[in-house]
């Protein structure tokens, strides 16, 4: 039997009213109900194979058989479930995948996007999300990803590098820029350097500090300090 974690939207299993001993399951995954019954016997020995009907949605509703064993299976008001969550509106959507939710969020209005990130933690989740901005901001301003662009990204968040004003964005690029090109020898190596350096810059962001005070407060890898020391030591010689 295939496995439907993570899709699976109802779940549900007991044994068929007296005098049936049958054992019965009902799944509703984001494409199919599926329902099984296992058909209990004194005579049957070993592994019982269910029986097993698969139905998409909308074949579903026209399936009076299969929506017939269920009421006998589970009741009424069970069928009832069913077919509620089937024609809910709100759950259709959420069985979208989030690729597809991001895409159809970054096409809708902001003031949209703010109302929607009420609407359920799932969405909110998603309306806060990196995934959705970056995509906001490249589609608004029209810019191919860089990574210098990428850098000042992870170190404020695209949804504040959204907000962020042209000259102010044009700063921060610059200031990166100049970042990008310490050489890698000099204090720490390589990546660490600039991984050091980011994640310093985003922790003083995020205390509130202003981004023309981050050069001041940013310890560059190396840095002129250990030049000038070296130039002083030199001149003692």
């Amino acid at each position: 039997m295939t496995s439907h974690a993570g899709d699976i939207l109802l779940s549900h299993a007991g044994s068929a009213p007296s005098p049936s001993k049958d054992y019965n399951q009902i799944l509703v995954t984001k494409n199919q109900v599926i329902f099984r019954s296992w058909k209990i016997s004194l005579r049957e020995r070993g592994k019982v194979q269910p029986l097993e009907v698969k139905r998409a949605h909308d074949a579903f509703f026209k399936d009076e058989n299969l929506q017939g064993e269920i009421t006998k299976a589970f009741g009424q008001r069970m069928l009832d479930n069913v077919r509620r969550l089937l024609t809910s509106s709100d759950d259709r959507l959420t069985r979208l995948s989030r690729p597809i939710l991001v895409r159809i969020l970054s096409l809708v209005d902001l003031n949209d996007i703010r109302s929607m990130s009420v609407v359920s933690k799932q969405f909110r989740e998603i309306c806060k999300s990196d995934d959705l901005w970056k995509k906001l901001f490249l589609t608004h301003n029209g810019r191919h990803l860089t990574k210098e662009l990428s850098s000042v990204a992870y170190e404020i968040g695209w949804k504040q590098l959204f907000y962020t004003n042209k000259l102010q964005l044009r700063l921060l690029l610059r200031r990166q820029t100049k970042y990008s090109e310490i050489p890698a020898d000099v204090g720490c190596e390589g990546d660490a350097a600039v991984e050091a350096n980011a994640l310093a810059k985003k922790e003083l962001l995020a205390n509130g500090a202003s981004p023309s005070s981050i050069d001041r407060k940013t310890p560059m890898a190396g840095g002129r300090r250990d030049r000038k020391a070296t130039a002083d030591r030199s001149r003692d010689i």
